[in-house]
């Protein structure tokens, strides 16, 4: 099995020149807030999705005076034909790399290792808006199912193009926006299969690692999917039959959407529903709650990855700093679901109690600067 080996950084955040070398198991940087610890976890991050989980403005990765950034990343132990290497600039531009050869789409570049973040922000995929939570969705699923990107991309195209048309019809007849509505059943329906599919394997795996985090034979924590417009999840509808029932949407609610001026139907407005004890946890659910409901979301990500991981990709578990508000034996429960993963990369402003016997590997972080421990 692949492992990410070594993390190279220039100019990202306050990392000047980082050489980080990785190995199996668990790695743990130790150090004062406001010193790096996070924007190392941040590199390797936007190393795997091209995505921070801070900001989705590549300027603010930048070293505070310098024009851009470059990241790179070795991977050791991939299997013959799997790459060896990936890089990233970015400044007013973008460059990829996979074994130093340029690449232009990022479908071909994301997701050479598996990476999973659990971060303090994951709070929002509970308490945030819908589009938080069908973003962690789409990450999740496009980890496991490439083309799924593709028809994200095409599907986002086609939805511009048919908002622009319902705002002035005028300049448009009626086969170009039959031709868009077309594109947006085709690839609508791929999109809302694959969620559907993948938030019924993400519930089996949340009762599997929630256990340790829940009260034991207290309430329990569900997912559900849910698309106005369309069939509920678990009517046993095909593929194809949520084409057919994206189409009848389309056409039942164009004359609305004309009005308003945009589409109003479609997995665009889709919403991930996590309930605690069969009640929504946003509404419900002590900030506590939400927490633990945010890192068993994340955990559960984790185990399916790990489970649909080819020999070609490692996987990375992310932690940055998650686990100060959890008491002891819930720290212990977490840490547990994590140790199978292929490394895990840890932050801390002190080492737990509970890490004993499962680092394998320590650096202190001072002003951007790695030191081994």
């Amino acid at each position: 099995m692949g492992t990410l080996s070594r993390l190279q950084a220039w100019e990202f955040r306050n990392l000047r020149h980082l050489d980080l070398p990785l190995g199996r198991g668990m790695t743990l940087l130790l150090g004062r807030n406001g010193q790096g610890k996070s924007n190392v976890i941040e590199a390797i991050c936007y190393l795997g999705l091209l995505r921070s989980f801070r900001t989705q403005r590549a300027s603010d990765l930048l070293r505070w005076g310098a024009e851009d950034f470059t990241l790179r990343g070795e991977f050791s132990g991939v299997e013959p034909g799997s790459p060896a290497s990936v890089g990233v600039a970015q400044g007013t531009k973008r460059y990829l790399q996979v074994d130093g050869a340029p690449v232009d789409r990022a479908s071909e570049f994301i997701h050479q290792f598996l990476c999973v973040p659990l971060v303090p922000e994951d709070v929002e995929l509970v308490k945030g808006p819908a589009a938080v939570r069908r973003r962690f969705l789409d990450i999740a699923i496009t980890q496991s199912r490439p083309g799924y990107l593709q028809d994200l991309q095409q599907y986002r195209q086609a939805l511009a193009s048919r908002n622009l048309i319902l705002r002035a019809p005028q300049r448009h007849g009626s086969g170009v926006m039959a031709a868009y509505e077309g594109l947006l059943v085709q690839h609508g329906r791929r999109i809302e299969a694959a969620r559907r599919a993948y938030v019924g394997d993400l519930g089996a795996r949340l009762s599997e690692v929630s256990g340790g985090l829940l009260e034991a034979g207290g309430p329990q924590l569900t997912v559900s999917y849910l698309s106005p417009g369309l069939p509920r999840e678990g009517e046993g509808i095909t593929e194809a039959g949520l084409g057919e029932a994206i189409q009848r949407a389309l056409e039942r609610n164009r004359e609305r959407d004309g009005r308003e001026g945009y589409t109003s139907v479609g997995p665009h407005r889709s919403d991930l529903t996590i309930t605690l004890g069969g009640r929504p946890l946003a509404a419900f659910g002590s900030e506590g709650e939400c927490r633990l409901g945010s890192l068993a979301l994340r955990l559960a990500v984790l185990a399916i990855a790990r489970r649909d991981r080819g020999a070609r990709r490692p996987v990375v578990a992310l932690v940055d700093d998650v686990t100060g508000e959890l008491d002891a034996p819930r720290r212990r429960a977490f840490f547990r679901a994590l140790a199978p993963a292929d490394q895990v990369v840890v932050t801390a402003t002190a080492q737990p109690d509970e890490l004993a016997g499962l680092i394998d590997a320590a650096y202190g972080v001072h002003d951007g600067v790695l030191s081994s421990l």
